[in-house]
């Protein structure tokens, strides 16, 4: 079962009756140990998802089969794929579409992305194609990347191509490139990929989806296509259905809506000379959200689905707000110094940056969480979710709102230390209100697995 598939005629691997026969092998042996070991057998009583192997005279029968791959959630990698002239002729379904969190789009229209579009995703937004600049992985983990895998018209350095063949010669070394290095340096461990558009050429669909299969298969679920107007691949695991069952699947099970903030939320505010914690309105928060999460009680009113509540944590998921509210995180020796730390140096008149110096899976994101958690109801924290030249003013408008310094907590997967170093010199050559940013930089090379430090800097 470990070997792959045969990709085309004269190609190396097991042909589909061969993969067939051994999968039907498989499952007999496994029964077998199943009856020696005195396991008890019971038949799934849920939709089983398409493996791939099974004859595909009608994609779109099992409907069950398929709807269940519709859930786009930020527990996994998750990729768009557009058709050529997806974005002109599915205008309002990509609207809706465009919402979900992509982390790839690859995109084949060779025209320039409207700020309609790029407005739609949460986040940072980064364009690229291919011969141009490398790709910058750690896009990923703000927002996402907007790949144009046939070129753009108004790019030189990469002009759209005329036909498969040019794409192929030009175009095609580049993505296989591109998610070579996500196979290799982010390691997800479940992709799910959807397709959009009813004008792929058949022989182009057969390329980026083999292409997608060959670096993510191993960790990918079976790829959502939604169309009925292109053949199935048979040596690519995918499910076939009109776009508007998609969007009807997509919308049963989105994620539940999060907390109703309609009346504002309390953030601390200086009143005269104590701390008291009063309402700002939604509009307010949700303009300097585009670049700052700011950490408030309500945040734990909501848990994302599909995860196991005070589990999922300890197996390198990132720790939810509602599990810190619950207190089940573990406790750390350095705690009480690092919460010491911070209040001193929000307490004072100066600019500082206090790091917290730890090596990586030492759990450095899951204590500031828990720092900023605490110290919430003290003074404005935010968690900075990208980097733009409207961050500072954002700072600003916090700082003057509350009357207090701002606690800013900076994770290494999400600022660089070279971003973290201009934003506290812009804030103290313009003399912005006081922000506390907080690093958690990786540091390599001790002997104790999971030590931490303190460092600061003026």
């Amino acid at each position: 079962m470990h070997r792959r598939p045969r990709q085309q005629s004269g190609s190396l691997g097991l042909s589909q009756d061969q993969y067939r026969q051994a999968f039907v092998w498989s499952a007999l042996y496994l029964r077998r140990f199943f009856e020696i070991a005195q396991i008890k057998w019971l038949p799934s009583k849920e939709p089983i998802l398409p493996i791939g192997l099974q004859d595909r005279e009608d994609p779109a029968a099992s409907t069950a089969a398929w709807r269940d791959l519709a859930r786009f959630d930020q527990l996994g990698f998750n990729i768009l794929i557009l058709s050529p002239l997806a974005r002109s002729s599915n205008e309002g379904d990509l609207r809706n579409l465009v919402r979900l969190p992509w982390n790839l789009i690859v995109d084949l229209g060779s025209g320039s992305l409207s700020p309609e579009h790029a407005g739609l995703r949460q986040g940072l937004v980064r364009q690229a194609w291919p011969l141009g600049s490398p790709s910058d992985l750690s896009t990923f983990t703000r927002g996402v990347l907007w790949y144009f895998a046939n070129g753009r018209a108004d790019i030189g350095e990469s002009p759209p191509s005329v036909g498969l063949r040019e794409w192929r010669q030009k175009y095609l070394l580049p993505l296989q490139e591109l998610l070579g290095s996500i196979a290799r340096k982010l390691a997800p461990n479940r992709v799910r990929a959807l397709v959009v558009g009813n004008d792929f050429p058949q022989e182009l669909f057969r390329l980026v989806l083999e292409t997608i299969d060959n670096h993510l298969g191993n960790v990918g679920a079976p790829i959502l296509v939604a169309t009925t107007s292109l053949r199935p691949l048979s040596d690519v695991p995918m499910s076939c259905a009109p776009l508007e069952s998609v969007l009807e699947a997509l919308q049963a099970v989105q994620e539940p809506a999060e907390p109703d903030l309609s009346e504002g939320i309390l953030l601390p505010h200086r009143v005269e000379r104590e701390t008291k914690l009063l309402k700002v309105t939604p509009e307010f928060i949700k303009r300097i959200e585009k670049d700052l999460l700011v950490v408030h009680r309500a945040l734990a009113d909501w848990f994302p689905p599909d995860r196991a509540f005070g589990v999922d944590f300890r197996r390198g998921h990132l720790i939810e707000w509602s599990e810190l509210d619950n207190n089940l995180d573990v406790q750390r020796q350095i705690f009480p110094a690092l919460l010491k730390k911070v209040r001193t140096e929000l307490s004072k008149s100066t600019n500082s940056t206090v790091n917290l110096l730890h090596e990586p899976s030492a759990g450095g994101t899951t204590l500031t969480r828990r720092l900023a958690w605490s110290l919430m109801e003290e003074y404005p924290v935010t968690l900075p979710l990208q980097m733009s030249s409207n961050t500072s003013d954002y700072l600003r408008e916090l700082s003057q709102e509350c009357g207090l310094p701002v606690l800013v907590v900076m994770e290494a997967e999400v600022i660089t230390e070279s971003e973290r170093e201009v934003l506290f010199h812009q804030n103290a050559r313009q003399q912005h209100p006081r922000s506390v940013p907080l690093g958690v930089p990786h540091i390599w090379g001790h002997h104790e697995p999971r030590c931490f430090g303190l460092a600061t800097q003026r």
